[in-house]
């Protein structure tokens, strides 16, 4: 089988109160799942041309058609199975590095180019988190994905992700079976692998600070080799989003390359950044 470079992100749909519960605390439910849809769709709209194929680790199930009107286009859809964040990882690499009777399957082949969202499609400037009507409640499976060699998974946690990163991690494969994106709490923002899956999400204290160290902890122990990618930091605080602000605000190459976007984000931001500036930033608005 021909080596397929797979991307994948994990993302779950954006109702106030189940996504950035920890950023919430500080800015309320609403504009933290306003935030988490921004962080979401950028990235998605950045990568919609990165690697040989795209998967969407959606959830909950039956709000794949948020997903598939949205971004549908490029990206494949996958939904996630029940479990904690390893069990529901572990499944979906198995499923993509696990090989099967190819003649059962259909290769996914994203040939068209990534284009312009339609003027139809609601803008991601939209302050309130999109929503539509499901056509469909159930939808048992997604298209059969042919299995892939090279995984990489990411998150919607590092907005600015960029291709060149998600290629350095491809190329890591070539030389270790797993890759990692460390990220500055102590978890990772990125996990990759080829060929077969590597038994790392068994007993992990997933949202602590020790999920890197322990997952190195299980691959030294099983002599598998990886490889590090740099450092970056998640943002799932308030502290850490004004800090990713300040920090990008100063980097010049990353005005001239995410302006718009970045411009819109403090837009949307501005009435707490105020408060911020003046002390009077409420810690829990949820």
């Amino acid at each position: 089988m021909n080596s397929t470079d797979h991307l994948a992100l994990f993302a779950k749909f954006w109702q106030p109160g189940s996504v950035k519960t920890r950023l919430a605390k500080s800015i309320g439910s609403k504009l933290a799942a306003q935030v988490y849809f921004e962080f979401l769709n950028y990235l998605l709209q950045q990568l919609g041309g990165t690697g040989d194929a795209r998967s969407i680790v959606y959830s909950p199930s039956d709000q794949r058609n948020e997903f598939e009107m949205r971004w549908g286009s490029h990206w494949e859809l996958v939904p996630q199975v029940s479990g904690d964040l390893g069990q529901r990882m572990r499944t979906f690499f198995s499923e993509m590095l696990t090989v099967a009777e190819l003649d059962a399957t259909v290769p996914i082949t994203l040939e068209q180019p990534v284009s312009e969202p339609s003027s139809s499609t609601p803008s991601s400037s939209t302050l309130n988190p999109m929503l539509t009507t499901n056509v469909e409640a159930n939808f048992e499976s997604t298209r059969n994905l042919s299995p892939s060699r090279k995984v990489v998974l990411i998150g919607s946690d590092c907005p600015l992700l960029g291709s060149s990163q998600i290629e350095d991690a491809f190329d890591c494969l070539d030389r270790q079976p797993v890759v990692i994106g460390p990220s500055t709490d102590g978890g990772y923002y990125l996990i990759g692998m080829r060929d077969k899956v590597a038994e790392i999400f068994d007993d992990i204290e997933w949202s602590t600070d020790s999920v890197l160290s322990q997952t190195i902890q299980r691959l030294t122990k099983a002599q598998i080799g990886f490889e590090l990618l740099p450092e970056l930091t998640d943002i799932d605080e308030w502290s850490d989003l004004k800090q990713f602000l300040i920090r990008v605000a100063r980097d010049a190459e990353a005005c001239e390359q995410h302006g718009p976007w970045l411009a819109n984000l403090n837009s949307m931001l501005a009435d707490v950044l105020a408060d911020a500036e003046d002390g009077s930033a409420s810690e829990d608005l949820s």
